[in-house]
């Protein structure tokens, strides 16, 4: 599957994230499918990395980042949590190459 590794965002993640989350592709497969404004990312962004039961990860593979995993309701002692994810559709354009990402995405969260 390749280099996978995640670690956690930090404040030069934040635009990236925004770009992703606001593929079309991803936009189809939310709750909330409209076009998210900077001020609302923002707002989420700040709330999100103050939280302690929150987490916000970066996928990568060989050092480039292609995907973020969301972790809400995180008790890292208790091993509990719920998470979401997207990639970053742009740079992986074929359905093979996005499976691939997700199955390590997946693997890794877990193991996070």
């Amino acid at each position: 599957m390749g280099d996978y590794t995640i670690r956690l965002a930090d404040d030069k993640d934040k635009d990236r994230i925004l770009s992703w989350r606001n593929h079309d592709d991803v936009r189809g497969v939310m709750l909330s499918s409209h076009c998210i404004t900077k001020g609302e990312h923002d707002s989420w962004w700040g709330s999100t990395m103050e939280r302690e039961d929150r987490r916000i990860l970066i996928v990568l593979k060989n050092n480039i980042p292609l995907g973020v995993i969301t972790i809400y309701g995180y008790k890292g002692e208790k091993k509990s949590a719920w998470w979401g994810f997207y990639i970053d559709n742009k740079s992986v354009p074929s359905s093979s190459d996005r499976l691939e990402v997700w199955l390590a995405l997946e693997d890794l969260v877990i193991v996070y």
